[in-house]
């Protein structure tokens, strides 16, 4: 960043286009991270940035549970533009503190309306995540905090790597 910040952010726009990188954060003013620098950039200002990492790999499955909270839908949407081309099963469970403050839910939308469980707190409260689990078919993969993906089958015996992150 011009400060000479170094942040990382997910990658959220189409992995072909080797031109523009886009990415989604968070206006918070106030905060630590790099928020109100980023967002003081303008339109066409020039600034250095690294090469992509992938620290969270999509995998071959037969079914997808992805699984956001705020913010946090920004990495996993080039994965579910992926997938919903390729003509996978897939559903999304998003939550955030309210339907206005949920970032990209329109385009979520128009990948498959039926497909996105959106649940904002202030009318929903929080997403039922042992439920939702619990009806995931075996075959299903769902990124996870450690940046993995563990399959459904993982249920039986949970573990680090087998806890979805919200």
């Amino acid at each position: 960043m011009p400060s000479g910040r170094i942040r990382p952010y997910s990658l959220c726009g189409n992995p072909a286009d080797r031109e523009t990188y886009r990415i989604g954060v968070l206006d918070v003013p106030e905060g630590r991270g790099g928020s109100a620098e980023v967002h003081s950039l303008r339109t066409g200002q020039r600034i250095s940035v690294s090469r992509p990492r992938n620290t969270l790999p999509l995998v071959l499955a037969d079914q997808y549970l992805f699984i956001a909270g705020g913010i946090g839908i920004t990495p996993l949407l080039p994965m579910i533009r992926a997938v919903a081309a390729a003509g996978r099963e897939w559903q999304v469970l998003y939550g955030g503190r309210s339907r206005n403050a949920m970032a990209f839910v329109d385009e979520l939308l128009v990948l498959g309306r039926d497909r996105v469980r959106l649940v904002p707190e202030d009318t929903h409260g929080l997403p039922e995540l042992a439920a939702t689990l619990a009806a995931t078919r075996p075959g299903a993969a769902w990124p996870t905090a450690t940046g993995t993906v563990a399959t459904s089958s993982a249920r039986a015996s949970p573990g680090p790597t087998a806890r979805p992150s919200w």
